[in-house]
């Protein structure tokens, strides 16, 4: 399944050090995105943003053989939104956000609700930088290798999850029903080589995070 990244404009961490890009990667920038490949010598297949004077990147300050989609700056996506619209109406499935944590904290809020509208058409999503990973769980289950340091975190996107179970983990759940208004499921942890994440009706957020003084 090919690969569509999308590289935002405030990321935590290298991309090199995040992902072993591809030569069939499909790499989108959202606008100012564009500076953070461009540092690291990473040529985008496309870039896509309104350009506006928040950004860190003009639209001039692109080379003409760089494809560019360019959008006006009152519009109802974001700019991640636009990048997730355009891979999905391309038919990729297998989507990684490079960033998107941090920064201002509503668009932190809006990228992670953006995981769950495009999943909704089948499609893998995960959000990553240096300290966190984030990727939503849908009537599904999914074995998360351990990852020394770094903690799981499972909240009820949807108003309740039923039916979650959690196991390999400090704080074991079988069966349970998350509410989306009490994080009972923050900061827990594997205890066994795996850790088993189940929902059988609902969606959840899981998280990874990494401890500063890791």
């Amino acid at each position: 399944m090919q690969r569509c990244i999308i590289i935002t404009s405030y990321l935590n961490g290298r991309i090199r050090d995040l992902v072993d890009i591809m030569e069939d990667d499909f790499i989108l920038c959202a606008d100012g995105g564009y500076k953070v490949a461009k540092d690291e010598g990473i040529v985008p297949s496309l870039v896509i943003g309104d350009f506006d004077s928040n950004q860190n990147i003009k639209r001039e300050d692109i080379p003409d053989d760089i494809p560019v989609e360019t959008h006006p700056v009152m519009k109802d996506l974001t700019d991640t939104g636009l990048c997730l619209e355009y891979a999905i109406e391309k038919g990729y499935r297998n989507i990684m956000i490079l960033g998107g944590f941090g920064g201002r904290e509503d668009h932190t809020v809006a990228n992670l609700q953006n995981l769950f509208y495009y999943a909704k058409n089948g499609a893998l999503i995960m959000m990553i930088d240096k300290q966190n990973v984030a990727f939503p769980l849908i009537d599904s289950d999914i074995l998360i290798p351990e990852r020394k340091g770094w903690t799981i975190s499972v909240f009820s996107h949807t108003e309740k999850s039923y039916g979650v179970t959690i196991r390999g983990a400090l704080y074991p759940l079988e069966d349970h029903v998350l509410d989306n208004d009490f994080p009972l499921g923050v900061g827990n942890s594997a205890v066994e080589d795996e850790v088993y994440i189940k929902v059988e009706r609902g969606a959840l957020l899981v998280m990874m995070g990494l401890d500063d003084k890791e």
